[in-house]
């Protein structure tokens, strides 16, 4: 026996088959091509071997095999023998050879997370291709091929690309109002001469300027990357107008007098050493007034003293400060109508005439509007205290 290479130009009359150490390799397949277009050709050699068929499933391919010779994949070998020189044969020739044909892409899975942003991923395993290697024995008559059949071939099967792929935005924006460019307001004062002395309104609520801007937020994975303004707002301040009263105030009377509705009440206990205010009848439940405007500083409902307090005596009763340094007391009232820090005008109700506190003769159950009357005091400050006075100074019954 001789070798040699795969020349396909020889003229010898030579028999060409395979060697055994060219087909030690198995040989996979998993179907035969099909030959049925090509001549009938007489057969080199034929074989009486089985072939026989396996799986590998560890490798996803399909393995056929021919007991009798194997090549490996991409070689090919020949096998030549004498042929009488006066034989008419033609010059044949066997080649083995391999290709890598029938490629299919492998499919990429994805598995989605809401834990992971959108532009994250994680290869939890890596594809590949399917492919077929089919092994072919190639017959050539003078350096021309003139058959080829597949004698075995493998499959293997493409494996899945997995991957884990974000779906929380990394880009995100939002909107953001803010407060900026604080300007304080002006206070200003305006002086009526028709308003009393003394009192004061406020006719216009001062309010801060200010700019109200609006920014677009943008964040990536939750830190902010940009900020833009996309509208803008001014508000300019507003002056706080206040009212001041400069009329010289007059003194009324501490109920509803004749001259404004009412009645001239009496005067039931005067101004002295031991009794420091004027005690005026006024009947149960008749309005009681400001003498003068000012600002409320104590009101106080029966029961707010306990009776180790001097204060329990006067009842329910309400304290007014003026101006001048005056304070103005109303005491024993059924009920009053202001509250502290109230701002009140002269003549303005406060309260109705009543017999809470410590009167004389006290009311029963049979005489309920016993001891009605108006405990009137003026206070007027002289250093740091006030001192009771005789208000008949000032009231215009007397005046």
């Amino acid at each position: 026996m001789k070798f040699h290479d795969n020349s396909f130009g020889r003229r010898e009359k030579k028999a060409i088959f395979l060697s055994a150490a060219a087909l030690a390799a198995t040989l996979t397949l998993t179907s035969c091509a099909d030959h049925s277009e090509l001549p009938d050709l007489p057969p080199l050699y034929q074989s009486t071997e089985d072939t026989t068929t396996s799986l590998n499933p560890d490798q996803g391919e399909t393995t056929f095999s021919d007991t009798s010779a194997s090549v490996t994949e991409g070689t090919s070998a020949t096998t030549e023998t004498e042929i009488p020189e006066d034989s008419a044969a033609p010059d044949r020739t066997e080649q083995i050879i391999s290709i890598t044909e029938n490629e299919i892409p492998f499919d990429v899975h994805y598995i989605y997370d809401e834990n992971l942003y959108d532009d994250e991923n994680i290869v939890l395993k890596e594809g590949s291709d399917g492919y077929t290697v089919s092994v072919y024995r190639v017959i050539y008559e003078n350096g021309e091929e003139i058959s080829r059949e597949r004698i075995s071939f493998t499959v293997t099967e493409p494996i899945s690309k997995e991957i884990i792929v974000g779906t929380k935005p990394s880009y995100t924006e939002k909107t953001e109002t803010r407060i900026e460019n604080m300007i304080s307001f002006v206070t200003r004062y305006e002086y009526d001469s028709t308003l009393e002395a003394g009192i004061t309104q406020i006719k216009t609520h001062g309010s801060d300027g200010y700019t109200e801007s609006t920014y677009r937020i943008t964040y990536y994975k939750g830190n902010e990357i940009g900020r833009e303004c996309v509208s803008e707002k001014t508000y300019a301040p507003v002056d706080k107008v206040i009212v001041v009263g400069t009329k010289e105030q007059a003194f009324y009377m501490p109920f509803l007098d004749a001259a404004h509705g009412g009645y001239n009440y009496p005067v039931t206990q005067s101004f002295s050493s031991t009794h420091r205010a004027l005690d005026f009848g006024v009947w149960y439940g008749d309005a009681i007034c400001a003498i003068r405007g000012g600002k409320v500083i104590a009101a106080y409902d029966e029961g707010y003293f306990s009776k180790d307090n001097i204060l329990w005596t006067y009842g329910t009763y309400v304290v007014i400060e003026h101006d001048n340094g005056m304070r103005s007391y109303y005491a024993h009232l059924k009920s009053r109508t202001v509250s502290v820090g109230d701002t009140v005008s002269g003549g303005e109700i406060i309260g109705y005439s009543g017999n809470t506190g410590r009167v004389n003769p006290a009311p029963t159950a049979g005489k309920p509007y016993a001891g009605t009357h108006l405990h009137f005091e003026i206070r007027v400050k002289k250093g740091d205290v006030y001192v009771t006075t005789d208000p008949r100074q000032y009231l215009p019954y007397w005046n």
